[in-house]
């Protein structure tokens, strides 16, 4: 089965589960007992965690509220724009960056670089340098594949969503 055959599998499970719980296994009964809404209102045994369960961080930003602030806009716009220069054109031509994916935009500067910040919506691992958080926003929304789910209003399914990406 492909990812998204396994996907779909596990959704309507889900669904089956929230019609009536006594439609699925005492296994999956047992896992999704700990979801409300697709977020776990458990936090699992590291054992556990999975790409269906992923661990959540619980260290504090190092990098002060202003400029953890602005890391988070660069992060916004990774997650909004990262697919405008998305490699998918066969025949490489060069894409336009826009000015709101350059770290200068916020004000972020070199010096910037090995400072410390929050990013839970994008790693587990804590709090990490600003160049580790660009190079991380780079592999997965500006690769082969451009991703833009950004519009998608519904809170629960962007947040799914940024999770398995």
């Amino acid at each position: 089965m492909t990812n998204v055959q396994n996907l779909a599998f596990l959704e309507g499970l889900y669904a089956d589960y929230l019609r009536d719980p006594a439609s699925v296994g005492p296994e999956w009964q047992q896992y999704f007992s700990e979801y409300r809404n697709g977020e776990t209102t458990l936090r699992p045994a590291p054992a556990r965690f999975s790409i269906f369960n992923p661990p959540r961080p619980e260290a504090p930003a190092s990098g002060g509220g202003e400029l953890q602030d602005r890391v988070d806009q660069l992060i916004r716009s990774y997650r909004s724009r990262g697919h405008v220069i998305a490699q998918v054109n066969p025949l490489g031509f060069p894409r336009e960056r826009p000015p709101e994916l350059d770290p200068a935009f916020y004000g972020l500067k070199p010096e910037h670089m090995d400072q410390l910040f929050s990013c839970e919506t994008l790693d587990s691992t804590g709090p990490q340098p600003l160049k580790r958080i660009i190079e991380k926003l780079s592999n997965t929304y500006c690769r082969a594949i451009g991703v833009e789910y950004m519009h998608i209003e519904d809170r629960a399914v962007r947040r799914w969503l940024q999770g398995r990406m």
